[in-house]
């Protein structure tokens, strides 16, 4: 690694890397203007959580029934101020969402300068993060997914902006706790961070103690309010690598975990950049520096990959579960690459020629990509909850023709929900607790709805029916 001074030395590259940064941003702030329009039907079960929490009611979906259907604590209470305000906490979630975006992509060129990084292949980096499909069909959605995102970034970033001591107990307090209560599978990292930092002694062990006791009453409060010691959504939302071990038969298993364990970790892994991104990482693992920092990146990059291999079939596109993992991924590539072409020699006209075709064509297919995402939105072609509009309209009529006591019966929950402000039964059970347990019984509910399970669709059938709602929505693809 070459140090800041000699990299001064070179202002054409230094300028260089700082082009290649300014155009990351230009590219998300450019498709966020583009998707800004379309929010996804999750993101209305968060704002009537919001909208209830900030009325008095309590976090709860259904006045007087408290059920943790939300994935995001932090993300609620967040929408719950400019709620409370008299504001509307959309415009607020997705603008939120977009400067978290544009945080990506500046704080990984930053995060790698202070590794002595070069600034060439800082900007390359942050511009091939910029340029990841999910990155734009996430920030402006209004969902907490680039929030999280930049939660786990910053959580990377901290060691290698306080070297000596590796990390301020501050910082680490702040930075677990709003980990590990901004999605589920921030608690993992939070632990598997906590365990690591502590291991690395000093005052960050006050940060990581401090951390564990603030946890633990919110875990206690949770458990006092709802009454569970696991959301909702655990049930809900089954893991099929879980179901493939204690629920299946011997083929059906075997073909699970060949899905869960190879079929979708790479099918991620071509979405941020293929095998590319992970061999340089493993170069830097290899022969980078063993610092703090980088350990911190390492350990985050391992817990995002067995997440994503535990992970719960998700009806969103674009690698929604893998995205937060995509900068300490990035942070061990870059090293990794800077490090090995320090040893060749970068003077080989040829090998930045290289380098800059690979970006280049990397940005052009991820234009592509996300270019035909958009257009697959537009015209419907993936799952209707994407564009949440129709429910939107749906749920206004409820408001305006149906009696506040009435119940509807509904998969999309979320506009439909927020917009009609009538009590949902929730035949997915992401709020309604006596379906998830079924679904969750049965493997997910990918097996019922194919009716692989007929015993668990007939459960869930009479109790909807004994529900007796006043409304239901029929699925219609396109309608």
């Amino acid at each position: 690694m070459i140090d800041q001074t000699s990299d001064e030395a070179e202002p054409a590259t230094t300028r260089q890397g700082v082009i290649l940064l300014a155009a990351g941003t230009a590219v998300i702030l450019a498709w966020a203007a583009i998707w800004w329009r379309f929010t996804l039907d999750d993101t209305y079960i968060s704002l009537r959580y919001a909208d209830n929490l900030a009325r008095g009611h309590g976090a709860v979906f259904n006045l007087g029934e408290r059920v943790e259907g939300y994935s995001s604590p932090l993300w609620v209470l967040l929408l719950a101020i400019p709620q409370a305000a008299g504001w509307n906490a959309l415009p607020v979630a997705k603008a939120v969402g977009v400067l978290c975006a544009v945080g990506l992509p500046v704080l990984l060129f930053s995060t790698l300068r202070r590794l002595q990084c070069r600034s060439l292949i800082a900007g390359a980096a942050a511009l091939w993060l910029a340029s990841v499909p999910g990155i734009h069909a996430y920030a402006s959605s209004g969902m907490e997914t680039l929030a999280f995102a930049l939660a786990v970034a910053l959580a990377v970033a901290l060691p290698a902006f306080w070297p000596r001591p590796p990390v301020p107990p501050g910082g680490v307090l702040v930075l677990l706790v709003v980990v590990a209560v901004l999605r589920p599978e921030g608690l993992f990292l939070a632990v598997a961070l906590g365990v690591f930092w502590y291991g690395v002694g000093g005052r960050a062990r006050l940060g990581v103690l401090a951390a564990l006791v603030v946890l633990s009453a919110l875990v206690l409060a949770r458990y006092h309010y709802y009454g569970t010691w696991l959301p909702n959504t655990y049930l809900a939302k089954t893991s099929p690598l879980v179901h493939a071990v204690i629920g299946q038969d011997g083929p059906t298993s075997l073909k699970t975990l060949y899905l869960s364990l190879y079929v979708r970790p790479l099918e991620t892994l071509d979405g941020i950049g293929g095998t590319a991104l992970a061999l340089c990482a493993l170069l830097a693992l290899v022969v980078g520096p063993r610092t703090t920092g980088m350990i911190t990146a390492a350990l985050s990059a391992a817990v995002g990959a067995v997440f994503v291999g535990y992970a719960p079939m998700d009806w969103m596109p674009a690698g929604r579960f893998a995205l937060p993992f995509v900068f300490p991924l990035l942070v061990l590539a870059a090293v990794g690459l800077d490090t090995v072409t320090q040893r060749m020699g970068t003077a080989d006209s040829r090998l930045r020629l290289a380098f800059g075709g690979v970006l280049a064509g990397w940005v052009a297919l991820n234009a592509a990509l996300t270019g035909n995402l958009w257009l697959r939105y537009e015209r419907g072609d993936l799952n209707t909850a994407l564009d949440a509009r129709p429910y939107e309209t749906i749920g206004r009529w409820l408001a305006e023709n149906t009696a506040e006591t009435d119940a509807v019966l509904a998969n999309e929950i979320g506009a439909i929900g927020f917009f009609s402000k009538r009590r949902i039964i929730d035949h997915e059970g992401l709020v309604t607790p006596d379906v998830a347990r079924v679904i969750h019984r049965s493997g997910g509910f990918p097996r019922v709805s194919a009716g692989e399970n007929r015993r668990a669709v007939e459960e869930i059938v009479a109790y909807c029916v004994a529900e007796r709602p006043d409304w239901f929505l029929v699925r219609s693809k396109g309608h």
